[in-house]
Parts: C-alpha cells; sequence; structure tokens
C-alpha cells in the first residue's frame, strides 16, 4: 500500500511519518531524506526529492507553500503537469519496490490530486494540531503574523479534505500522539489494516517512546482567546478535527 501523510507544516507530520517508519513503513534510503533541523531534531522523514519537485510545481504557478494567493492545482500550465509527472514516476519507482511505504510532505495538501494520479492504492493519514499553536510556531521560524498562520493551516486542510477520498483517509491527533504513542500508533495500525495496508506491526514501545518526545511540543501551554483569533469557518473546522469528526467534502468551509 501508498500511504501519503498530509497535513500542514508544523503540525506534526513528522512525528507521524517516523512513527510509521517505525512500524514498517519505507520512507526511502537515508540519503534521500532531508537533515534534521534544529527545529525538528528527530527529522523530517521527509524525502528532498519529493519536497523538490513539490516547489517546482508550486512555482509554476508562481506560487510556493506558503504565497497561494490565486493558487488552484487544476489550473497548472500543462507542461508543468508533463514535467511533474515524469519526475513523480522515476521517485515512485524507487518506493514501489519497498510496499508498503509512506511518503511525508505538507505540500501534498496542495497538489494531491495529481499525486492521486499516479498511484493505485493509496490511503491518506492527515494529521491535526491546534492552529494557534501551528501559527505560533510559524511566527516564531518564519515571522508569520498569527492571523497569516491560521489562514494557511485552514488552506491546507480544506484543500486536503476536499482531495482525498474519505474512505481511504485517516485521521491523526498529533496532541493524542504525544500524549500517548503507543496507544494512538496502535490505533493507527489498527484502521490502516482496516483498510487494506498490510506488512506494517506496532511499533516497539522503546523505540517509539525514544521518538516521540513530549518536549518538542512548543507553544502547548500559551493560552490564546481563539474566539478573536479564528474566524467561524476556521472554529468550526478546527473543533471538528479537535473532536476527531472528519468533515465532509461537501461542507462549507468559506
Amino acid at each position: 500500500m501508498q500511504i501519503i501523510v498530509l497535513g500542514m507544516h508544523r503540525s506534526g507530520t513528522s512525528a507521524v511519518a517516523g512513527a510509521l517508519n517505525l512500524m514498517g513503513a519505507y520512507v526511502g534510503a537515508p540519503e534521500a531524506l532531508m537533515a534534521p533541523q534544529p527545529d525538528n531534531p528527530s527529522g523530517f522523514w521527509e524525502r528532498s526529492d519529493i519536497t523538490d519537485l513539490n516547489d517546482r510545481v508550486l512555482a509554476s504557478a508562481d506560487a510556493s507553500w506558503w504565497n497561494l494567493a490565486g493558487f488552484d492545482s487544476s489550473r497548472l500550465p500543462e507542461q508543468a503537469v508533463e514535467a511533474f509527472e515524469v519526475d513523480a514516476s522515476n521517485i515512485l519507482a524507487d518506493l514501489e519496490s519497498h510496499r508498503p511505504w509512506v511518503a511525508k510532505d505538507p505540500r501534498f495538501c496542495l497538489l494531491l490530486p495529481l499525486w492521486l494520479r499516479l498511484l493505485d492504492r493509496p490511503v491518506c493519514v492527515l494529521v491535526y494540531r491546534d492552529p494557534i499553536e501551528i501559527a505560533l510556531s510559524l511566527k516564531e521560524r518564519n515571522g508569520f503574523s498569527l492571523t497569516l498562520g491560521v489562514a494557511l493551516w485552514e488552506h491546507y486542510m480544506v484543500s486536503a479534505l476536499r482531495s482525498s477520498r474519505h474512505d481511504h483517509l485517516v485521521l491523526v491527533s498529533y496532541h493524542d500522539l504525544i500524549a500517548d504513542a503507543e496507544a494512538t500508533t496502535l490505533d493507527l495500525h489498527r484502521r490502516l489494516r482496516g483498510l487494506g495496508v498490510d506488512g506494517l506491526a506496532p511499533a516497539d514501545g522503546l523505540e517509539l517512546a525514544a521518538f516521540v518526545d513530549p518536549d518538542l511540543q512548543h507553544h502547548r501551554d500559551i493560552q490564546f482567546d481563539s474566539e478573536h483569533l479564528l474566524n467561524n469557518a476556521q472554529w468550526r473546522l478546527a473543533r471538528a478535527l479537535r473532536d476527531g469528526i472528519m468533515p465532509s467534502a461537501s461542507d462549507n468551509f468559506d
């Protein structure tokens, strides 16, 4: 099976992808992965070739991961789509020889329709983290305003929900993973098996405890008045995902 991890930047997608690797999902050779950074010392569990390719596709539409005004993946230049399919097929050729595999890049939220056309048995794992925590992390790392950070979170989550098949989509809370990594990954393993993902096994408890470090979850104790930072649509979306409810792709998020 082919596992795609979806979620906004700074939302815990790296932790989920790393946990899936501990469960037996192939991510790629070590040299193919982005190197750990001070803001993500446990590693990104993200292939550099996938990130570079997704960035090139966004740039072909004069967009970037944070500059998405007017971006629509269905309106990409035909030449960019053709080039994407060649490069993506080369990347997937390596992954396909190691099923089950997992690929993670927050940009998948924006470009998922392109990737899904090349996959035959995809399952998506959508990671939820409180949007205020994400916005605070982006403010610290990138200097973004909290309003921009929350707006980007909304755009990524709505794009992911609208592009994915909900009968092949699993929701995981980053907060649950930090609070009880073993129980959360056991539940993830169970749900993935229910969707036909074979070849995974529950992660070793000691390895998991060493990998998922609660101290890496910054900004969790800072209190903000969310009602003044989130608009009505953002509040409804955050509340549904927080409660483990997968909003329908037909819901009005605007």
